[in-house]
């Protein structure tokens, strides 16, 4: 069965009246359950005080005469409930000594002897493991005489209590209750099945068949119904929509009476085809481009009225009709497209060409929008030399020198750094300074270039020693320093950053470092005092072998006046 095919009149009393019979059935089990406990706990504590007051007046007339006939008369009461069904008088050898019941019932006297020998010495009141029936089990405090008689056995009670009848009687009222309750539902979920079927399922039968209507019809039809919440939103939003659609079948036949209008408006070329390439329509600047009339270029397909080629190597370029239908993907010709016109003539154009989708997403033709860029060509060309210029100026210099934004961008670097680290123009143009590869050895160095390039660019100079790697993975030391460019109004427009090979001068101030430590090692190692001050007499060297002659530490004698440690008569 289909689920168009379903009534909601029927499917929701149905689906409700189930839930609430299931809810029911629960609810009816759950109290059945609590009123069960509730009984069971009502009987054991009516079996506990009827039990109690006949224990102890079996223990009382125990001491009279004839103590097994009283007990055998107070057995045989009816204070016990309706419940009782076992009650006797046993021994600890399970032998029945009074009994509401006949002693010839042999098949109890063996369960009282199985009884009394499993809770001997015990006394308890319970439910069984069925919760049928209460077992009570009392033993009895008995004078000595009584015992004597006995030959000294233990005396116990015995009760049993059957709940089934009453369990069942509380079952039946509580089902009782409840299917009261079901049928009072029942009636309410067919009045809510009326009430459907005449407020929801008819009216929406009929704004079904006008919907329909207005699939075929768009003179703006309204459907005259009245009806209530919901089902009138939805019949005013179809007499809405039914307006709407009539008002916007007029746009669209204006629309399409105004599209050749634009389309002559716009001041790029536009052609557009049909899914097999065939050129449809195409504005003034598409003709005056091509050299073909509209009239002339209908029917034919874009490749015959749209020859490219290359700008610098002057082979064809793909016609980009074929890989828009077949892809559906925008394609964008390169920078160097140049358009042979009909009558020869040429045109460096920029182009995009996309397709054109119905509303199921169906690819029914291809636009085609170009312009005329011949001279923005020429000048990118001039700047193109002049950048080349200049590479060639810079290049094999020396020094480091590259171009950067003002966000630290490359734009511009000779070959001397990259030959050092055997990498490729393409490989750094257009990334942050920072991030080249000259700077990946570790982060700090990273961090630290980028620092320099933000202070640069707040119009800060920078110059200090760093590092750089090179294609051998070594560390190269270098004078590092960019400053900004300012333009005629001063303000800043680009960065420029330079770098010196200073490697030489770092070694030669390690080799004197070197000899420095080397001298500094010698002085401390050696057996005779050595000490050493300035121009002013203030010490500044002081050796181990000066603390043992003259016994002064380093520190008592650091800066202090040489007279300290020089007699006075050779001071004289």
């Amino acid at each position: 069965m289909r689920l168009s095919r379903i009534q909601l009149r029927i499917l929701l009393p149905a689906v409700l009246l189930l839930t609430v019979s299931l809810l029911l059935v629960f609810s009816a089990l759950k109290e059945y359950q609590i009123a069960e406990q509730y009984l069971t706990s009502k009987e054991l504590e009516q079996a506990r005080q009827s039990l109690g007051f006949l224990k102890q007046e079996i223990e009382y007339h125990a001491s009279q005469p004839e103590p097994i006939r009283n007990a055998q008369r107070l057995l045989m009461s009816n204070g016990f409930g309706k419940g009782i069904e076992t009650l006797v008088l046993v021994n600890s050898s399970g032998q029945v000594l009074a009994s509401r019941f006949s002693d010839n019932d042999i098949e109890t006297k063996v369960l009282l002897s199985h009884t009394t020998r499993a809770f001997e010495g015990q006394g308890s009141i319970s439910p069984t493991d069925n919760g049928q029936s209460i077992q009570a089990y009392i033993p009895l405090k008995l004078n000595s005489l009584v015992s004597k008689q006995l030959q000294g056995e233990q005396v116990f009670l015995y009760a049993s209590y059957d709940l089934i009848a009453s369990k069942a009687a509380l079952w039946q009222k509580i089902r009782s209750d409840f299917q009261y309750i079901w049928l009072v539902i029942l009636i309410i979920v067919i009045a809510i099945a009326y009430l459907l079927e005449r407020l929801v399922t008819r009216p929406l039968a009929k704004l079904v068949d006008f919907s329909q209507q207005l699939s075929h019809d768009y003179s703006g039809l309204q459907h005259p119904g009245n009806y209530l919440g919901e089902i009138a939103t939805l019949s005013k939003t179809l007499n809405t929509m039914s307006s709407k659609i009539a008002r916007a079948v007029g746009d669209l036949n204006s629309q399409q009476e105004n599209l050749e209008v634009t389309l002559h408006s716009i001041g790029d070329a536009v052609i557009a085809t049909d899914g097999t390439g065939l050129v449809t329509r195409m504005n003034p600047v598409a003709e005056q481009l091509t050299g073909w009339y509209a009239y002339e270029a209908r029917g034919l397909p874009l490749k015959t009225i749209f020859p490219i080629i290359n700008a610098s190597t002057r082979e064809a370029i793909p016609n980009p009709v074929d890989k828009v239908l077949s892809t559906g993907e925008t394609v964008y010709l390169s920078n160097h497209t140049t358009l042979i016109a009909k009558d020869g003539s040429e045109y460096q154009i920029a182009d995009s060409a996309a397709p054109i989708r119905n509303g199921d997403n169906n690819i029914e033709g291809m636009v085609l929008v170009f312009n005329d860029v011949t001279e923005q060509y020429r000048l990118r060309q001039a700047a193109r030399n002049i950048q080349l210029q200049i590479q060639g100026l810079f290049d094999d210099m020396q020094t480091m020198a590259g171009i950067l934004e003002i966000d630290g961008t490359v734009i511009f670097m000779n070959n001397t750094p990259m030959k050092i680290r055997g990498i490729e123009l393409n490989d750094i143009i257009g990334k942050k300074l920072w991030e080249c590869p000259w700077f990946d050895y570790e982060t700090a160095a990273q961090d630290s270039i980028h620092a320099d390039c933000l202070k640069a660019a707040q119009g800060e100079q920078i110059l200090r020693d760093t590092h750089i790697s090179t294609s051998q993975g070594e560390l190269m030391w270098i004078q590092f320093s960019i400053h900004p460019v300012f333009d005629p109004q001063g303000q800043i427009i680009q960065l420029l950053a330079e770098g010196h090979d200073i490697s030489a001068r770092k070694r030669a101030e390690e080799e004197l470092s070197a000899s420095l430590q080397h001298i500094k090692l010698y002085r401390e190692q050696t057996p005779l005092a050595a000490i050493e001050w300035n121009m002013g007499f203030q010490i500044e060297g002081w050796n181990d072998a000066a603390s043992k002659l003259f016994g002064y530490t380093r520190d008592e004698v650091i800066g202090r006046h040489a007279s300290l440690i020089v007699p006075e008569s050779a001071a004289s």
